[in-house]
Protein backbone atom coordinates (compact mmCIF):
# COMPACT_ATOMS: atom_id res chain seq x y z
CA UNK A 1 0.00 0.00 0.00
CA UNK A 2 1.63 3.35 -0.83
CA UNK A 3 -0.84 6.22 0.38
CA UNK A 4 -4.03 4.39 0.51
CA UNK A 5 -3.41 2.51 -2.86
CA UNK A 6 -2.49 -0.69 -3.74
CA UNK A 7 0.50 -1.15 -5.59
CA UNK A 8 2.07 -3.88 -7.39
CA UNK A 9 5.88 -4.53 -8.16
CA UNK A 10 7.12 -3.64 -11.36
CA UNK A 11 7.96 -7.51 -12.70
CA UNK A 12 3.84 -7.93 -11.47
CA UNK A 13 2.81 -5.44 -13.34
CA UNK A 14 4.74 -6.95 -16.67
CA UNK A 15 2.97 -9.92 -15.66
CA UNK A 16 -0.43 -8.49 -16.20
CA UNK A 17 0.81 -6.27 -19.33
CA UNK A 18 1.68 -10.17 -20.69
CA UNK A 19 -1.25 -11.83 -19.42
CA UNK A 20 -3.63 -8.53 -20.80
CA UNK A 21 -1.76 -7.45 -24.10
CA UNK A 22 0.53 -9.93 -24.98
CA UNK A 23 4.02 -10.71 -25.65
CA UNK A 24 4.24 -6.73 -27.70
CA UNK A 25 3.23 -4.90 -25.37
CA UNK A 26 4.76 -6.82 -22.47
CA UNK A 27 8.44 -6.87 -24.86
CA UNK A 28 8.30 -3.23 -24.97
CA UNK A 29 7.66 -2.89 -21.46
CA UNK A 30 10.17 -5.21 -20.20
CA UNK A 31 12.88 -3.47 -22.65
CA UNK A 32 11.93 0.02 -20.66
CA UNK A 33 12.87 -1.71 -17.21
CA UNK A 34 15.94 -3.35 -18.86
CA UNK A 35 17.12 0.12 -20.13
CA UNK A 36 16.29 1.51 -16.57
CA UNK A 37 18.22 -0.76 -14.46
CA UNK A 38 15.86 -2.81 -13.57
CA UNK A 39 17.14 -6.65 -12.80
CA UNK A 40 16.19 -9.37 -15.03
CA UNK A 41 16.62 -11.70 -12.39
CA UNK A 42 14.38 -10.04 -10.25
CA UNK A 43 12.01 -10.12 -13.00
CA UNK A 44 12.94 -13.77 -13.53
CA UNK A 45 12.31 -14.98 -10.04
CA UNK A 46 8.93 -12.97 -10.07
CA UNK A 47 7.84 -14.29 -12.94
CA UNK A 48 8.99 -17.68 -11.69
CA UNK A 49 6.89 -17.54 -8.08
CA UNK A 50 3.63 -16.38 -10.25
CA UNK A 51 4.14 -19.09 -12.89
CA UNK A 52 3.59 -21.33 -9.70
CA UNK A 53 0.31 -20.12 -9.41
CA UNK A 54 -1.56 -20.80 -12.82
CA UNK A 55 -1.16 -17.15 -14.41
CA UNK A 56 -0.74 -17.07 -18.12
CA UNK A 57 1.65 -14.01 -18.08
CA UNK A 58 4.42 -15.29 -16.49
CA UNK A 59 5.46 -17.86 -19.35
CA UNK A 60 5.73 -15.08 -22.05
CA UNK A 61 7.74 -12.98 -19.39
CA UNK A 62 10.19 -15.75 -19.27
CA UNK A 63 10.46 -16.23 -22.80
CA UNK A 64 10.75 -12.29 -23.26
CA UNK A 65 13.96 -12.48 -20.93
CA UNK A 66 15.42 -15.35 -22.64
CA UNK A 67 15.20 -13.35 -25.76
CA UNK A 68 16.63 -10.62 -24.19
CA UNK A 69 19.25 -11.16 -21.11
CA UNK A 70 21.75 -12.51 -23.34
CA UNK A 71 22.05 -10.30 -26.24
CA UNK A 72 22.57 -6.84 -26.60
CA UNK A 73 19.24 -4.65 -25.83
CA UNK A 74 17.99 -2.43 -28.91
CA UNK A 75 18.02 1.26 -28.14
CA UNK A 76 14.13 1.29 -29.12
CA UNK A 77 11.30 -0.62 -29.82
CA UNK A 78 11.31 0.65 -33.33
CA UNK A 79 14.69 -0.75 -33.87
CA UNK A 80 13.40 -4.31 -32.66
CA UNK A 81 10.36 -3.91 -34.76
CA UNK A 82 11.85 -3.00 -37.98
CA UNK A 83 14.60 -5.93 -37.49
CA UNK A 84 11.76 -8.56 -36.66
CA UNK A 85 10.02 -7.21 -39.48
CA UNK A 86 13.04 -7.62 -42.37
CA UNK A 87 13.76 -10.91 -41.00
CA UNK A 88 10.57 -12.00 -41.38
CA UNK A 89 11.22 -11.37 -45.02
CA UNK A 90 14.52 -13.01 -44.47
CA UNK A 91 16.92 -9.79 -44.48
CA UNK A 92 19.12 -10.83 -41.15
CA UNK A 93 20.80 -7.49 -39.80
CA UNK A 94 22.53 -6.60 -36.34
CA UNK A 95 21.63 -4.90 -34.05
CA UNK A 96 23.74 -1.03 -33.33
CA UNK A 97 26.80 -1.77 -35.31
CA UNK A 98 29.03 1.20 -34.53
CA UNK A 99 31.17 1.81 -38.06
CA UNK A 100 34.54 3.69 -37.13
CA UNK A 101 36.81 5.37 -39.82
CA UNK A 102 40.35 4.53 -40.53
CA UNK A 103 42.02 6.10 -37.39
CA UNK A 104 40.04 3.85 -35.01
CA UNK A 105 36.79 7.33 -34.77
CA UNK A 106 33.71 6.28 -34.23
CA UNK A 107 31.81 7.93 -36.81
CA UNK A 108 28.42 6.22 -36.38
CA UNK A 109 26.25 3.44 -34.57
CA UNK A 110 23.95 2.04 -37.31
CA UNK A 111 20.99 0.80 -35.89
CA UNK A 112 21.00 -2.60 -37.85
CA UNK A 113 23.35 -3.64 -40.52
CA UNK A 114 25.01 -6.25 -42.49
CA UNK A 115 28.67 -5.53 -42.06
CA UNK A 116 29.64 -8.04 -44.21
CA UNK A 117 28.06 -5.78 -47.44
CA UNK A 118 28.95 -2.46 -45.79
CA UNK A 119 24.88 -1.96 -45.43
CA UNK A 120 23.27 -0.04 -42.93
CA UNK A 121 19.51 0.41 -42.13
CA UNK A 122 18.60 3.12 -39.82
CA UNK A 123 15.26 3.47 -37.94
CA UNK A 124 14.22 7.50 -37.99
CA UNK A 125 11.51 8.65 -36.23
CA UNK A 126 10.04 11.89 -36.35
CA UNK A 127 10.74 13.17 -32.88
CA UNK A 128 14.35 12.43 -33.51
CA UNK A 129 15.29 13.00 -37.11
CA UNK A 130 12.54 15.63 -38.35
CA UNK A 131 14.20 18.88 -37.25
CA UNK A 132 16.33 21.21 -39.42
CA UNK A 133 19.38 20.43 -37.29
CA UNK A 134 18.60 17.24 -37.23
CA UNK A 135 18.41 16.04 -41.15
CA UNK A 136 21.29 18.02 -41.13
CA UNK A 137 23.17 16.11 -38.57
CA UNK A 138 22.50 13.32 -40.56
CA UNK A 139 22.81 14.05 -44.10
CA UNK A 140 26.50 14.92 -42.64
CA UNK A 141 27.12 11.60 -41.18
CA UNK A 142 25.56 9.72 -43.98
CA UNK A 143 28.46 11.44 -46.25
CA UNK A 144 31.10 10.47 -43.45
CA UNK A 145 29.41 6.85 -44.15
CA UNK A 146 29.52 6.71 -48.33
CA UNK A 147 32.83 8.05 -48.21
CA UNK A 148 33.63 4.57 -46.34
CA UNK A 149 31.75 2.65 -48.85
CA UNK A 150 28.60 2.28 -46.62
CA UNK A 151 25.17 2.35 -48.07
CA UNK A 152 22.54 3.46 -45.79
CA UNK A 153 18.71 2.38 -45.89
CA UNK A 154 16.27 4.35 -44.12
CA UNK A 155 12.68 3.21 -42.25
CA UNK A 156 10.59 5.26 -40.62
CA UNK A 157 7.84 4.66 -38.54
CA UNK A 158 4.85 4.49 -41.08
CA UNK A 159 7.14 2.26 -42.96
CA UNK A 160 6.47 -0.29 -40.77
CA UNK A 161 2.36 -0.53 -42.24
CA UNK A 162 4.01 -1.85 -45.10
CA UNK A 163 7.41 -2.60 -45.66
CA UNK A 164 7.59 -3.63 -49.77
CA UNK A 165 9.40 -0.73 -50.62
CA UNK A 166 12.08 -0.93 -47.92
CA UNK A 167 12.02 -4.51 -48.56
CA UNK A 168 12.72 -3.89 -51.84
CA UNK A 169 15.22 -0.64 -51.68
CA UNK A 170 17.03 -3.31 -49.05
CA UNK A 171 17.37 -6.31 -51.47
CA UNK A 172 18.39 -3.69 -54.46
CA UNK A 173 21.45 -2.47 -52.17
CA UNK A 174 22.43 -5.87 -51.22
CA UNK A 175 22.05 -7.27 -54.26
CA UNK A 176 24.45 -4.70 -55.74
CA UNK A 177 27.03 -5.66 -53.06
CA UNK A 178 27.21 -9.11 -53.35
CA UNK A 179 29.53 -9.22 -56.12
CA UNK A 180 31.53 -6.82 -53.93
CA UNK A 181 32.53 -9.74 -51.39
CA UNK A 182 34.08 -11.93 -54.34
Amino acid sequence: MVDGLRCVMRPVALIQVAADDGADAAGKALDSMLRRGDSAEWVRQTSARWRKRGVVGPAVVMRLLDERVDGRLPRSWFQRLAKRTLAARGIRLVDELVVRDPSGVALAELDLANPALKVGVECQSWRWHATPSARAADARRKRRLRHLGWEIVEVWWSDLDDMDDVEAELRLVIDRRRPLLC
